[in-house]
């Protein structure tokens, strides 16, 4: 559950449902690493494996099995605005549908004209974009989601490692600065995307075997991590589908889609609307003895729900609240 985190509970108006407050508050909680990491060991997965190449998986529908060297090497290089002023640079992510795929077209093939040396390709949305160069390198972990409207100071590495990196930002931008389609923005009085975002570098993907069966949940990084790992994903799951998921072996399933939505077309349901839909039939299946337990992860938190756990009525209050999935503080 993206944006769960430690603390205690806000007057923030987020509505949860009495089997959601029923699992969290019988849990047994305890401190734990952060979300992302936690998914991708629950899936074989090292901590420090490229996200963009998990995501380029799903997003480009690339196939490991076929074609290792393919499926290898991307970054996200999504389209933003940069605001610069005398004292700092603020990032601006496009709103979502800001992008028409025309445009996405337009701008991306003035970056394959002007910088040959790197391979783009456009995702499923118009506003996610790939990018492979001739050489890896180091680049920031956070995307624009989590860095819209913020000072690109603190998250601008200025380091020797990251050197090309500030290059090919800096080429993309001067490219992008001239491209007709961003004076055609400009003309319709919409925000230019003068700029790329760069991010999610790692490591290569390679996994160990999981102790999962499947996993579900709309969000693009999952979707990702899940054909990795060679698991069976599917977006969402009903009462009716999930004990023909469950007699298969454990499932690993994710709320809300803080990377972007897996498939081809958004949903406007939240991380604790999934969250909702999920606990009423996972109470459900964990009050008839369906379930051996459930494990509720958050943004370093950990809780543990067993069939036992259902009979603590007292318990009321749990320890954290649900705030913005895309808070760079919850990720520290």
């Amino acid at each position: 559950m993206p944006g769960l985190v430690p603390g205690a509970a806000l007057a923030n108006g987020t509505a949860i449902s009495a089997p959601l407050r029923a699992l969290l508050a019988r849990a047994d909680w305890a401190a734990t690493e952060p979300l992302v990491d936690a998914m991708l060991e629950r899936l074989g997965l090292a901590p420090d494996v490229s996200l963009a190449d998990l995501m380029a998986l799903s997003d480009l529908a690339l196939d490991p099995t076929l074609d290792a060297a393919a499926a290898g090497g991307w970054l996200r290089a999504d389209p933003v605005h940069l605001r610069a002023d005398a004292k700092l640079v603020v990032l601006l992510a496009p709103a979502s549908g800001d992008v028409g795929a025309d445009e996405a077209q337009a701008l991306l093939d003035a970056l394959r004209s002007a910088m040959p040396e790197a391979e783009w390709r456009c995702g499923r949305a118009p506003d996610r974009w790939y990018a492979r160069f001739d050489a890896p390198c180091p680049t920031p972990r956070l995307g624009p989601a989590w860095l819209n409207g913020r000072s690109l100071t603190p998250f601008f590495p200025q380091d020797a490692a990251h050197r090309r990196w500030r290059q090919l930002v800096n080429e993309a931008q001067m490219v992008l600065h001239a491209a007709a389609a961003n004076e055609q923005r400009s003309a319709r009085r919409m925000t230019p995307l003068n700029a790329v975002w760069l991010w999610g570098g790692g490591t290569a993907v390679a996994r160990r075997e999981p102790a999962l069966a499947a996993v579900c949940g709309r969000d693009l990084l999952l979707a990702g991590a899940a054909r990795a790992a060679n698991l069976p994903w599917q977006p969402a799951l009903t009462p009716a589908t999930l004990d023909a998921a469950l007699a298969h072996g454990p499932l690993l399933i994710g709320c809300g889609a803080p990377f972007g939505e897996a498939g081809p077309t958004a949903s406007a349901a939240s991380v604790t609307d999934d969250a909702n839909a999920c606990a009423a039939w996972a109470w459900a299946a964990l009050r008839a003895g369906r379930l051996d337990g459930i494990d509720l992860l958050g943004d370093g938190l950990l809780g543990r729900v067993t069939p036992a756990a259902r009979y603590r009525f007292w318990r009321r209050q749990w320890p954290g609240h649900f705030g913005d999935p895309h808070a760079v503080a919850a990720r520290a």
